[in-house]
């Protein structure tokens, strides 16, 4: 139902940012301003590496022609346009910008600068600028070693505090096979995508083993996963974004802080690919663009 309420108020900002530009025909109305008031708008993350090197991203809509966009002095080479859904799941339009192999280190500032030429022939320049969030790092667990979870039990991760931050990214996935005490096989997944701003989060045994009685503790197999991001940047509902000059927006730093392997007590654990740093780092950027004007501190 959240993820639903979402993509809906999603999409209604979406088009009355395109309203003005797609049009509808019928009758002729009032006429509207000219297109080079129409600033162009903003999206867009760098994260501080997790190894070695996280890309950067930004996604820009409503500019009259594909600009050029530079985050501290280095190009960011066009992708593709965004026309629609398909990206995460969500409805998305414009150009997307990205760089694989861009680097920053956690507490570093990125200036990001996008040029372009307005409608009237006239030069734009939007900016922003942000300061990522110092390195931090999970303190409940051992990040070398397999987390074990007894059927029935809560999960609890902490981590220190990451100077800059202005909330923490979760996520976390469970899945588990298992044959029941009436013999039949079962499957169960659970997972959580949020943002917090405290220093710790608590997965009930309600979420992690609704059947719990139900489970056959001798037969069963397992796999999970834990990531925990810092960023900074306007994130509250009602913020007012961070991007100045010819363009409106939101520019974001994120800084990765650990990750944990999962598996249910008892098991057979089951290793799982690991989703490469760029694409956990693109599902937070999709995460943070989907959600920004249902959030609330």
């Amino acid at each position: 139902m959240r993820r639903s309420m979402v993509v809906f108020i999603l999409v209604s900002v979406i088009a009355a940012l395109y309203v003005g530009l797609i049009g509808c025909e019928g009758p002729q109305g009032p006429v509207g301003p000219s297109g080079d008031s129409l600033p162009v708008y903003l999206w867009g993350a760098v994260g501080a590496p997790e190894l070695e090197e996280l890309p950067a991203y930004v996604l820009i809509s409503n500019a009259p022609e594909v600009p050029s966009v530079e985050i501290n002095g280095i190009r960011i080479p066009f992708t593709s346009p965004l026309t629609g859904g398909g990206c995460a799941g969500y409805f998305l339009q414009g150009i997307v910008f990205s760089l694989d192999d861009f680097s920053i280190p956690a507490g570093d500032s990125a200036s990001l600068v996008v040029t372009y030429t307005k409608v009237n022939g006239s030069p734009g320049t939007a900016r922003a600028n942000i300061v990522l969030p110092d390195q931090f790092e999970i303190t409940s667990h051992d990040t070398s070693s397999v987390v074990d979870i007894p059927v029935g039990t809560s999960l609890t991760v902490s981590w220190t505090s990451s100077k800059g931050a202005d909330a923490y990214h979760v996520y976390l996935d469970l899945d588990y096979d298992y044959t029941d005490t009436s013999g039949a096989h079962q499957s169960f997944y659970f997972s959580a995508d949020t943002l917090i701003t405290d220093t710790f989060i608590t997965f009930l045994p309600s979420q992690l083993f609704p059947d719990a009685g139900k489970i056959e503790r001798t037969q069963l197999t397992s796999r999970g996963e834990f990531d925990i991001s810092a960023i900074a940047g306007p994130l509250w509902e009602g913020a007012e974004g961070n991007v100045t000059g010819d363009g409106i927006g939101f520019f974001y730093g994120l800084t990765f802080g650990g990750h944990l392997d999962l598996e249910v007590s008892g098991s057979e654990y089951v290793a799982g690919k690991r989703a490469e740093p760029e694409v956990r780092f693109q599902k937070t950027f999709i995460d943070l663009y989907s959600r920004r004007v249902t959030l609330t501190p």
